[in-house]
């Protein structure tokens, strides 16, 4: 019986309990919490009477509700003095403030490697901007790119009018590869060609007429050689050397040269050879001329040298010992005779000196001429006979002076007459000597190469009576006797 009653009573219990609870859920009230920003609402929060607002929830809510912005907190009064308290119960509906400040965005560039350092740009959503760009060695800025959400890169203008983002972005900047000037300088001409940064330079070899390309160097003077196997960097002026090639010259063997090497571009002078009874007249490549000297100008790498002569001639100059010239002889070959000469009125001997020594003198027939030569030549004076023709004779020397027997400046006449000469003969006047037709001198020099015979000539005279008759000794050359005779008389 006990046991039953007291299941009644729980029963009971339990049946007023659950009519309290009933009863209790129909007096809960549905609250309204409103959201302002300013005068402008935002949100609304609906909470059931005497519960709290939970902080986490309100803050997820209304921070989307204003981009750009960080939510500060919910205020009771527009002018922000007085916070939430998020453990009091709501018991009424009511308004609340949101307190907002704007967000500090910034554009951001990711440093990569060999980049320089970019500073971060504050920016706000819709102000302009411009990014500042890093810089590479060796690169050259293209762009930035940043990545979206589905992890794709999007190009990035490095400036702006408007900043299209609520919140921070990071930029990645990309590059191309500079583009280096390389100057080759080749001679007097120049080229020049590009070289992607950090890459090596593969010039092709030069050429150059005669020589033979050495190295590229990094200075007009040639003094420091360039590596090609450097990188670039930076812009460059390349200066090709080159070497002069060389010739060997060879002679034909006759000639007894040694070889000489030859150098492009450069002053030769080549050794000349000698051969006896000829003149050198040049030498001969391949049938050409060959100057045997100048500036050397040909590519070949050996030349092979023959030489062309001529017969040589000399002359013989035959001279007094005062040097003054008497005669010369032309076109004597080498080894040849010179032909004696003949001085008129002299006989001559001939000489290698102006002193007439002996053992310089010249045996012509024995003298061989080997080159132009001078001969002095001494001349020794003829000895002749003048001889009056019927009268006497006297030695005479070439080119000396002579006295013949002359009649005397008197009055009377002086005739040489024969002894024997009878009265009958006519009495003559001497009027001079002659030879071969013409005057002869009764004194003078003899110039007359050869012995000569002379003949004395008269006129008549009959203006006088009394002559003188004079007997003459022609070998001593003085009258012996004069008589006077009368015109008429024989003597």
């Amino acid at each position: 019986m006990k046991t039953k009653l007291t299941k009644i009573i729980l029963l009971v219990l339990v049946v007023a309990l659950v009519l309290s609870l009933v009863v209790a859920c129909d007096n809960a009230k549905k609250l309204k919490i409103v959201v302002m920003d300013g005068d402008k609402e935002i949100t609304t929060f609906e909470v059931t009477s005497g519960d709290v607002l939970t902080e986490a929830t309100v803050k997820a809510k209304i921070e989307e509700l204003k981009p750009g912005y960080k939510f500060e907190g919910l205020f009771s009064d527009p002018e922000f003095k007085t916070a939430v308290n998020y453990s009091n119960e709501v018991l009424d509906a009511i308004t609340l403030y949101a307190k907002f400040s704007q967000k500090e965005t910034y554009i951001k560039v990711k440093q990569q490697e060999g980049e320089s350092k970019v500073e971060k740009v504050k920016v706000a959503k819709g102000e302009a901007y411009s990014v500042p760009v890093p810089t590479k060695d060796g690169y050259d800025f293209d762009y930035y790119t940043y990545e979206n959400d589905d992890n794709e890169d999007v190009r990035f203008e490095k400036s702006g009018d408007a900043y299209p983002f609520d919140d921070d972005i990071l930029l990645y900047a990309h590059w191309t590869k500079k583009s280096i000037t390389v100057n080759l300088h080749i001679g007097e001409d120049a080229e020049n060609v590009s070289v992607v940064y950090g890459e090596k330079v593969k010039p092709d070899a030069p050429t150059k007429t005669g020589y033979t390309f050495d190295k590229w160097y990094t200075d007009a003077a040639m003094t420091e050689a360039y590596d090609l196997n450097a990188a670039v960097t930076a812009a460059l002026d390349l200066y090709a050397k080159f070497i002069p090639n060389t010739c060997t010259v060879t002679f034909a063997q006759d000639l007894g040269l040694e070889a000489v090497v030859l150098t492009y571009d450069a002053a030769y002078q080549l050794p000349l050879p000698t051969k006896q009874g000829y003149l050198f007249v040049g030498y001969k490549f391949n049938g050409a001329a060959f100057a045997e000297n100048g500036t050397f100008k040909m590519t070949e790498k050996s030349i092979y040298l023959t030489a062309e002569w001529t017969a040589q001639t000399f002359t013989v100059s035959f001279v007094n010992a005062d040097g003054s010239e008497i005669s010369k002889q032309e076109g004597i070959s080498f080894g040849g005779k010179a032909q004696a000469i003949t001085v008129v009125g002299y006989d001559v001997e001939y000489y290698l000196d102006a002193e007439f020594t002996a053992d310089k003198k010249v045996a012509l027939a024995s003298y061989e001429v080997k080159d132009n030569a001078t001969l002095y030549v001494k001349k020794t004076a003829k000895s002749y006979t003048l001889t009056v023709e019927g009268w006497y004779s006297i030695p005479v020397t070439y080119g000396e002076a002579y006295a013949l027997v002359a009649p005397t400046d008197t009055e009377d006449e002086r005739y040489v007459a024969k002894i024997g000469d009878d009265a009958s003969h006519e009495w003559k006047s001497f009027s001079g000597y002659t030879y071969q037709g013409a005057a002869f001198a009764v004194t003078g020099t003899y110039t007359i190469a050869d012995s000569i015979t002379i003949v004395a000539t008269h006129v008549e005279n009959d203006d006088f009576t009394l002559a003188t008759v004079t007997f003459w000794d022609p070998i001593k050359k003085t009258a012996i006797d004069t008589k006077q005779v009368e015109k008429g008389s024989t003597v």
